[in-house]
């Protein structure tokens, strides 16, 4: 077994015996995770916008959420987001994702990529016509499926857009 020379000292003790330097470097090592989590969610606050927009033909209230994830094209991630007559919320991409890929892609079939994101969308499904990529989740767990649903909208154009590579090498 290993043996020490110094003699041990109870921490209330060997706070008393540090001198005002020691505690100002104590008190910044402690901030440190303190700061970088408060600079990370002021920059995320700073970086995520909404904006309410009415439907001209029914009146319906959606709201559109920018968020700070990036797509193929580099720009701002935007769901749409309105309450249903359960009051559950609704999160869709307004086809945005599924249009784009069609579009882009030589070889794209949104079922294949969505049975290979399965692991991954927890809910997530589309429209009839099978453009639209949409969530519900009740109040509780709105933030959460927010962030989800955008990571999940990112990761789905990521393996389609992958598979299309792997398509053109054949």
């Amino acid at each position: 077994p290993l043996t020490s020379h110094r003699t041990y000292t109870p921490f209330p003790e060997r706070r008393k015996n540090m001198n005002y330097e020691e505690n100002v470097d104590l008190q910044e090592l402690t901030d440190i995770p303190y700061k970088i989590k408060k600079e990370y969610l002021e920059s995320l606050q700073d970086s995520v916008s909404m904006k309410e927009i009415q439907r001209e033909n029914d009146g319906q209230v959606f709201y559109e959420l920018t968020l700070p994830y990036l797509d193929r094209q580099n720009d701002f991630l935007q769901i749409y987001l309105r309450k249903d007559d359960n009051d559950q919320w609704i999160l869709c991409d307004d086809g945005y994702i599924i249009e784009n890929l069609k579009l882009s892609l030589l070889e794209f079939d949104p079922d294949t990529v969505l049975a290979e994101t399965l692991c991954m969308n927890h809910g997530i499904i589309t429209t009839n016509k099978g453009d639209i990529l949409y969530t519900k989740c009740p109040k509780c767990d709105l933030v959460y499926t927010i962030h989800r649903f955008g990571k999940f909208l990112v990761d789905f154009e990521t393996i389609a857009y992958v598979r299309n590579i792997e398509f053109q090498l054949k």
